[in-house]
């Protein structure tokens, strides 16, 4: 590889963010069709049009609970209706059944997005009654029926992330007549083993359903009678009465109408998630981001986690030996380890600076990091709490505990404890505390890990007739926790990790990026699959690379002979380097050619994503994708080590009449190839190694 070639793509640059931004789509190229907008809007309107009147045919809004032991009647049920902001490129609408003793109140409050086929709502279940209310169970956030996807749909769903190579990989089936295809996430954590998104996909239109609950959710989708599809989706366990003046909420829900082909129908979900679906929206969408880290050199010993090295002048020394050798980055991050405790294992309870180590605490490291044009990010663990910490000791009576039998294989241990953000003593705590470090350590971005399976905590807490009251609550103080913190601090970036990549309902992805997407690390075939499969529904996510095998059994070994291999399979919009510049054999400018072609390749991460091989992960085969627009954009193509040595792939969603500039990234070599036959005869991509990886940029000339 040639540093020149790098620089022959400068000129793609000032189109980078040139994009179309119409329909209110960030830089996708994907038109909205007005038949779809239509689609949304009948919809939208069959069933609330007619509500809170008299006409004897409404239909019932898409939730559904229970009372007393009985589907409460939401159609035909007095309620009073609000609609605004049309003007703001949203419609909000809201409709409120009041409650009446000892029934709760029913508040449901919805957006529709003006120029995007979407429409989200959420659902309160409020107790303003003086006494206890009836028994309410089966909340469910979604409960509707939908016609014209047609007969034998097929159901689109992914696995979510157990730190494994198959993290995000999509799955289909069709969906049979009267028999529910049923999804529900390990332990607790919204993305764990599944995730929560799904697409069902008609003859000629579809639905995409997402669920935004940080919790323990469930959803069921049935083929119906004819062609009606049945959705049910909510909270998994609700039976509860309420107490005076208590809440609970329903996720989440948004739902995409799409025509044509479900991956077209992806690309209008990324440029909603970007667009819209951030609590930034009135600016521009995060970009790409290359960040560094010194975790596996300082405070990794083997297998074991050992703090003593984690110094403020050992970080110091490493920033600067990035700095040293050229290796610009955004942002620094600062792992487990400079919070009192020992200095062996990750001390999540005691959430304060070990002077000792770092004796003017982490603003030298932040001002030196600011100094070379870098954000500070530094990872907490706040929800869970381990035995001898000072939460733990302080404050019992904020924490929950679980109780055995608990399910085989969970992320969990006995003695462990969890703050209860249901209790607003604790999170008063955890907010203050947390406000308190980003202030005074000048903290850009605040990354909070998640390293345990809440379910059998919140379950421990229920009483009988209680059941789903504390995860709920827990919920509720979550999300609020994470919004205070935004209004205190409104250019933090938080940063959701979650054992990597097990919270990532849409709900929390509205408040936070993840710079983590698993935790299977490192190894080159897991990070090709992992981005095969999540660019589906996070255009904003992240992953890791290293240069050199960890000693240490907990990491994925990977082939330290195929460092551009390694990098290419790893490549994010969020991109973490765990490199050690201070090692003499560390190849330097092998690196920094590397990073050229990242940096000026990563701003396609954010346009539009086309699969352009089916998805596997044998060593037999090749894996490729495509980022960008009609206008310009990257291919990236995978040969593993016992694949043959060419690759045939045809370019998706450019224009078939114009001219475009393909240039391979490696060779330097530059051909004018008209859209029509990169559309449909492709090219012809031939790697003549083994573990190696082709980066081909494209660019329209008229």
């Amino acid at each position: 590889m040639r540093l020149s070639a790098v620089l022959r793509i400068t000129f793609f640059v000032w189109l980078i963010f040139w994009g179309t931004f119409q329909n209110g789509l960030g830089a996708s190229a994907v038109q909205v069709a007005s038949e779809e907008i239509s689609d949304r809007d009948r919809w939208l309107a069959s069933w609330l049009d007619d509500l809170c009147t008299q006409c004897e045919t409404v239909k019932p809004p898409p939730i559904g609970l229970k009372v007393d032991g009985k589907p409460l009647d939401l159609a035909h049920r007095p309620c009073t209706k609000s609609l605004h902001g049309q003007d703001s490129g949203t419609l909000d609408f809201e409709v409120v059944w009041p409650g009446d003793g000892l029934l709760p109140t029913i508040h449901l409050k919805g957006k529709k997005y003006t120029s995007v086929p979407v429409v989200e709502w959420t659902a309160y279940v409020i107790q303003k009654g003086a006494a206890n209310s009836l028994l309410i169970e089966d909340i469910r956030g979604a409960n509707f029926s939908i016609t014209g996807i047609g007969p034998r749909a097929l159901l689109h769903h992914f696995t979510g992330s157990l730190g494994a190579q198959g993290d995000f990989e999509p799955r289909v089936d069709t969906l049979q007549s009267c028999i529910p295809l049923s999804f529900a996430p390990v332990g607790g954590r919204s993305s764990n083993g599944v995730m929560p998104y799904f697409n069902i996909e008609g003859s000629d239109r579809g639905l995409i359903l997402a669920v935004g609950w940080p919790g323990q959710w469930s959803v069921d989708i049935t083929a119906g009678l004819g062609n009606a599809i049945e959705v049910q989706a909510g909270q998994q366990t609700t039976h509860m009465v309420l107490h005076p003046s208590e809440a609970v909420r329903t996720p989440r829900m948004v739902v995409q109408f799409y025509r044509g082909s479900w991956e077209r129908a992806q690309n209008v979900w990324r440029a909603w998630m970007l667009s819209f679906n951030n609590l930034n929206n009135d600016r521009p969408p995060t970009q790409p981001m290359l960040c560094g880290t010194a975790t596996i050199q300082l405070s990794m010993s083997g297998n074991e986690w050992n703090n003593a090295s984690l110094t403020s002048e050992s970080l110091l020394s490493f920033l600067d030996s990035y700095n040293k050798r050229g290796l610009q980055l955004n942002c620094w991050m600062i792992d487990s380890g400079w919070q009192l405790g020992p200095s062996t294992g990750i001390g999540a309870g005691t959430w304060q600076l070990d002077r000792g180590r770092f004796p003017n605490g982490l603003a030298a490291i932040s001002t030196a990091s600011h100094r070379q044009g870098m954000k500070l990010s530094v990872w907490f663990e706040p929800e869970r709490v381990l035995p001898g910490t000072a939460l733990y000791t302080e404050h019992p009576e904020w924490l929950l505990a679980p109780t055995k039998p608990y399910q085989n294989g969970l992320m969990i241990d006995n003695s462990w404890r969890l703050l209860n953000l249901g209790n607003q003593q604790g999170r008063r705590w955890l907010v203050q505390t947390v406000d308190r470090m980003v202030t005074s350590e000048d903290i850009d971005i605040y990354r909070f890990d998640f390293n345990v399976d809440p379910l059998p905590f919140w379950n421990a807490a229920d009483a009988p007739d209680r059941l789903g009251v504390t995860e709920n609550l827990y919920i509720q103080g979550f999300l609020s926790y994470l919004d205070e913190l935004k209004e205190r601090h409104p250019e933090l970036i938080i940063d959701n990790c979650a054992s990597g990549g097990r919270r990532a309902d849409v709900e929390t992805m509205r408040r936070t990026i993840m710079s983590g997407r698993s935790d299977y690390l490192f190894e080159p075939v897991g990070g090709q699959s992992h981005t095969y499969g999540i660019a589906y529904w996070l255009p904003y996510q992240g992953s890791v690379t290293l240069n050199r095998s960890p000693n240490s059994t907990w990491f994925n070994q990977f082939p330290q002979d195929r460092p551009a291999y390694v990098f290419r399979s790893h490549m994010a919009p969020f991109f973490t380097l765990c490199y050690d510049p201070r090692d003499e054999r560390f190849p330097i400018n092998l690196y920094l050619e590397l990073i050229a072609q990242y940096r000026h390749i990563s701003p396609f991460f954010l346009d539009d994503y086309w699969p352009l091989t089916s998805y596997s992960r044998a060593d037999d085969a090749w894996i490729a994708f495509q980022f960008g627009d009609h206008n310009r954009g990257a291919v990236q193509a995978f040969r593993r080590k016992s694949a043959t040595e060419t690759l045939k792939v045809r370019l998706r969603g450019i224009d078939q009449e114009a001219v475009y500039l393909i240039e391979d990234i490696d060779s330097g070599v530059v051909e004018d190839v008209r859209g029509h036959r990169l559309a449909e005869e492709g090219i012809v991509v031939r790697l003549n190694e083994a573990q190696s990886a082709a980066l081909i940029s494209y660019a329209r000339k008229n």
